[in-house]
């Protein structure tokens, strides 16, 4: 594979770009495990990890690609898994190639950019082998087909078939996706307590979009009894672990002091700038707002503007209406 790079000392390790194995031999702990095949010490990631003083717990499935995660861990993105060989990725690695460009699975070499014809005639063929760890994760990657018409007749009781027959798995990235079909009625009769429960599911395997349901629903009272307390505290977890719409929700809880949340204004623009990096529309037009004001900063117009552009590329109507007013075109 052209694109990947892989340690040239022990040939465990594929990266997703040059950038990615320095970091993970600066920080990411590999010149402390980095073997050549064959020595006497050498030893996996997960090996390292257990050897470390018992701090990081041994992982079972490391990604193949980085060795630091579980190859099913999602963080910020999901994971991902070749259609063809069954292999799984973490969400940070399947992130970084496609990011980086990376056209072919790293463990087989087969194609990635597939037409969707073909991805599902692969997924087919995977779940048509004996049941395996690969199962749950065709299984769900079939009901997205199914969800969004991808390949096949869009067909919302299919999706939520495929996504129950991975969630009872523990796949979180189906709990959370089922929970979303309850809340809504999507191929489901509408149950939001049922909803609730596979959120919670979800949410206890760190999975983010989950987490941060949770605390939709405890806000707005939603298959549970409203809880402020457990809102912001759902919200809090997502938006420490990255995720950018409960990045969002805490500022604008800061900014309207909703609930026991404090109104405070600086609170509210260090959440929105985190939100904003990550090219979240609202975040950035509340955050050029700020700018344009001079909340929290100093006057920026310039600043201001260039949020502005950012959110309404999106298409975020605040946003388009502040430029006109401005006499800017988006």
């Amino acid at each position: 594979l052209d694109t990947m790079k892989r340690c040239g000392r022990c040939r465990r390790v594929t990266y997703c770009s040059g950038a990615c194995q320095k970091a993970h031999w600066k920080k990411g702990g590999h010149k402390d495990v980095c073997r050549e095949p064959g020595s006497s010490d050498s030893t996996t990631g997960s090996d390292a990890s257990a050897a470390g003083g018992g701090a990081t717990k041994a992982l079972e499935h490391p990604c193949p690609i980085c060795l630091d995660n579980e190859d099913d861990e999602d963080g910020n993105d999901e994971a991902g898994m070749c259609v063809s060989c069954g292999q799984m990725y973490c969400g940070s690695c399947q992130a970084g190639s496609e990011k980086h460009g990376v056209t072919a699975c790293p463990t087989c070499r087969a194609e990635i950019d597939v037409p969707y014809t073909e991805q599902l005639r692969q997924l087919r063929q995977l779940l048509a082998r004996p049941p395996g760890r690969h199962t749950p994760m065709a299984q769900y990657n079939l009901g997205m087909n199914y969800l969004e018409g991808t390949g096949v007749v869009q067909n919302d009781a299919e999706a939520a078939k495929w996504f129950r027959l991975a969630a009872d798995q523990g796949l979180a990235a189906a709990q959370a996706n089922l929970g979303v079909c309850y809340k809504t009625g999507r191929g489901v009769a509408q149950n939001p307590k049922e909803a609730v429960r596979w959120y919670r599911l979800a949410a206890a395997q760190d999975y983010n979009d989950a987490e941060y349901f949770l605390g939709r629903c405890y806000q707005d009272g939603t298959g549970v009894v409203p809880n402020d307390a457990e809102a912001a505290r759902s919200f809090r977890r997502a938006a420490d672990r990255g995720h950018a719409r409960a990045q969002l929700n805490l500022g604008m809880r800061s900014e309207n002091g909703t609930g026991k949340t404090p109104r405070d204004l600086m609170e509210a623009s260090r959440w929105y700038q985190r939100a904003a990096a990550q090219g979240e529309a609202d975040a950035q037009y509340n955050l050029a707002t700020y700018h344009y004001e001079g909340i929290g900063f100093a006057q920026d117009t310039a600043e201001a503007v260039r949020l502005f552009r950012l959110s309404a590329d999106q298409g975020n109507k605040g946003a388009l209406d502040a430029l006109g007013q401005l006499g800017l075109r988006p």
